[in-house]
């Protein structure tokens, strides 16, 4: 019997104490909350989970100073304007068409819990879209923080005590936490163990938990590079055998069945060879030993990996070939900073759950897969299902917070999957995890829905994932896979904290037309409509008269093509018109105070009108249709 058959077993929920000493002993309950990309329970939400970030969209151009940046937000977000309240820049990443920031909130020098500003900006220094996270603070907040040491105290006692996991490291900060209205001080615990667990915890200034969250994503000579031949599922034996689930396509206990064995194919990639050893580790993925059960990774002395799935090699290179060729696929759209490293992989994890996560407390995050079932890594939905979470930790790191973004994290890795499934083949892809679920183990998810938004949220991150994974799996049938793949990719470098279902959808317009100049507005615009996530003049804003000299009427016209824009002012006008990469289009001017700009000749997308009068200048966004 091999190692993962001795060691499969569905792990029960477990709870663990932290015990906290602060001259008497203190105990809370803390329940282990390893939520992966199966789990379909229900929610226990924190109000600060549960608020939705105000997404502002300017226009305006910004220099790439980041004091000019941090500048033009203490003057612009009102929770910033206390002398108390700062900002640090936490995070930078640049996609092809655009720069990205996201800063801390700070109060009196320490952070904000969950304060965050996310901010996007085209290369030309126009302002894509300003998530604001941020929280009210006050002159007279509190500056005094607790004593550190119950706490690590507190946290030395509860891990030396049996059954309580291996700690491998924590991280303790000082935090403003809202409690009854106010940012209050409090203690920040970010607890990494060995294995599978993977936390944080706020701790009030009586040393009680008052806030919890797991923080898993569910799912010599330097070597030679050389190319390898893998036998492995593309992506799953019943999606190549055109079958249902059910025998002889059926798990039987992992053991060899002829019908499954002979779904396997032959693929190549590049391997590590070292001292006459080939080893499945590359610039993108290396298979390790992480988590129990005890599993070293496969080998070989030629440059050949053949397995059936009854031995334990079978998933190693099963994980190793999808993510490596998903990852050069990433790659080959132009996008080569999205999980620009070497990603952990353990195929044998988590005790042999029935489940996987992504663990970004490591360096470099790890992905883990269980055995429980049908062995996750046997699916090649499951395998890019958590590269999703990677992918999007990359593009937009620290923003998965809130329910609805939280859903649309598990969306994009729903959608990837069933488009990296579509690809190879038109057979059941819209059954999510094909292979690993619809069967007597678990349902497996669909990205194929009727549900709309916003009635059909049931507020649990699991069962929304459909309304966003389905609507783009519809895009991809308008418009093809690698356009969809891509500019979700782009869209998700400005994905924020809290944002919503339909400000994703804002997001993914506007990238579509940063790298296709709005070529795909149309279709995506009907598809979002059609899912309730986008009004149908969705971009198209009238001026309010009274904080400017001029109107703007007949937007719809423009959008559709049938009418000019008016402009109207008691002064004389000048309106530029830029498309979405700042180029100049059209331009108007007169003494009359009317000006008609009309979009004949004009591709779909958006556009920047700039209306400038005698006392004014104001740019406002337009759509054409």
């Amino acid at each position: 019997m091999s190692t993962k058959k001795r060691n499969r077993q569905l792990i029960a929920v477990r709870y663990v104490y932290l015990c906290m000493m602060r001259f008497i002993f203190l105990f809370v309950l803390i329940p282990c909350l390893t939520f992966g990309q199966k789990w379909v329970g229900s929610e226990d939400h924190h109000p600060i989970d549960l608020r939705k970030a105000e997404m502002i969209e300017s226009g305006q151009f910004l220099s790439a100073d980041t004091s000019s940046i941090k500048g033009y937000l203490k003057n612009n977000v009102q929770n910033l304007r206390s002398s108390n309240a700062d900002l640090i820049l936490e995070n930078y990443s640049e996609s092809p068409k655009a720069r990205h920031y996201q800063f801390a909130q700070t109060l009196n020098g320490r952070k904000v819990f969950r304060g965050s500003i996310k901010l996007n900006v085209a290369k030309n220094g126009r302002v894509l879209s300003l998530f604001d996270n941020t929280m009210p603070v006050y002159e007279d907040a509190l500056t005094v923080f607790p004593s550190h040491e119950p706490y690590h105290q507190g946290l030395m006692v509860h891990y030396e005590a049996p059954g309580n996991g291996k700690l491998h490291s924590y991280k303790l900060e000082e935090t403003y936490f809202p409690i009854e209205g106010r940012l209050e001080p409090t203690i920040r615990l970010e607890v990494l163990e060995s294995t599978d667990r993977y936390y944080e915890l706020v701790l009030n200034t009586d040393v009680k938990v008052i806030y919890q969250n797991d923080l898993l994503s569910y799912s010599a000579p330097a070597p030679e590079d050389s190319t390898v031949t893998l036998w492995v599922f593309n992506p799953d034996p019943l999606t190549t055998a055109g079958q249902n689930y059910g025998a002889p396509y059926a798990d039987a206990s992992d053991n060899d069945v002829l019908e499954l064995n002979g779904e396997r194919t032959a693929v190549q990639a590049k391997a590590t060879y070292d001292a006459g050893t080939f080893s499945l580790a590359n610039e993108h993925v290396a298979i390790q030993e992480l988590s129990l059960p005890d599993v070293q990774p496969a080998t070989s002395s030629v440059p050949e990996f053949n397995y059936t799935r009854s031995e334990d090699g079978f998933e190693d290179v099963n994980a190793f070939y999808h993510i490596t060729n998903f990852q050069e696929y990433i790659q080959s759209l132009g996008f080569n900073d999205i999980v620009n490293y070497q990603i952990a992989v353990d195929v044998h994890a988590l005790n042999g759950a029935d489940n996987s996560n992504f663990n970004s407390g490591f360096n470099p995050p790890r992905l883990q897969f269980g055995e429980g079932g049908v062995d996750d890594a046997e699916d090649a939905d499951v395998i890019i299902h958590e590269y999703g979470h990677a992918i999007m930790h990359s593009a937009a790191p620290g923003t998965n917070n809130g329910t609805q973004r939280r859903a649309l994290d598990e969306a994009v890795g729903d959608y990837f999957a069933s488009s990296y499934s579509r690809f190879l083949s038109p057979n059941r892809w819209q059954d999510v995890f094909t292979w690993d679920g619809h069967n007597e183990y678990w349902p497996g998810r669909s990205s194929v829905s009727s549900d709309h938004y916003p009635e059909d949220l049931n507020f649990n991150l699991y069962t929304d994932a459909d309304i966003w994974s389905a609507t783009l799996m519809q895009i991809w049938g308008d418009i093809g896979r690698e356009a969809t793949d891509a500019i979700m990719i782009q869209a998700g470098y400005s994905f924020s904290s809290n944002m919503s279902m339909s400000q994703a959808a804002l997001l993914f317009l506007q990238a579509d037309t940063l790298l296709f100049n709005g070529d795909n507005f149309t279709p995506i615009r009907q598809r979002m409509f059609d899912r309730g996530l986008i009004p149908w003049n969705v971009g198209i804003e009238d001026v309010n008269a009274e904080k400017r000299d001029f109107e703007i009427y007949n937007t719809a016209g423009f959008a559709s093509g049938t009418a000019p824009v008016r402009i109207v002012s008691n002064s004389e006008l000048t309106a530029n018109l830029y498309n979405s990469v700042g180029q100049l289009v059209r331009t108007e001017s007169g003494n009359s105070g009317i000006l008609d700009l009309d979009s004949n000749g004009l591709k779909p997308g958006v556009y920047l009108l700039e209306v400038a009068s005698k006392n004014a200048t104001s740019t406002v966004k337009l759509v054409k249709h």
